[in-house]
């Protein structure tokens, strides 16, 4: 006897951890850095915002900032030396490029169907 099929239920405000990588320079090379990030569920014009002429380095990087502040609900697996947590260490995160970039990195990839890695 098989199940009834059940609809799929779209929820708006939709949250996933998602595994991030940040890659911080050590003594002339890199050390991967894991922790995970809970996220909410982003739209394409959050993602991709439309731009008149040519944006500037630092209005993307405005924008990045902007993007994962609204979507990053909390973190796992890194502390802040200080002892910051929360949104604290957020900021943190964000306002140091390897960790904002690996979060972006992350947020893009599980909106843009990259491979998940083991844990998720």
């Amino acid at each position: 006897m098989t199940s009834p099929k059940t609809d799929i239920v779209f929820v708006e405000d939709y949250q996933f951890w998602w595994d991030v990588i940040a890659r911080v320079p050590v003594d002339s090379t890199f050390v991967e850095q894991p922790f995970e990030a809970r996220f909410k569920l982003a739209t394409d014009e959050a993602l991709f915002p439309e731009h008149e002429g040519e944006p500037t380095i630092a209005q993307m990087i405005e924008h990045e900032v902007a993007t994962l502040r609204r979507h990053i609900v909390s973190l796992r697996g890194i502390v802040a030396g200080d002892g910051a947590s929360g949104q604290a260490l957020i900021e943190k995160l964000l306002a140091t490029p390897p960790y904002r970039k690996a979060l972006s990195a992350a947020l893009l990839e599980a909106h843009t169907g990259g491979k998940a890695r083991a844990g998720n």
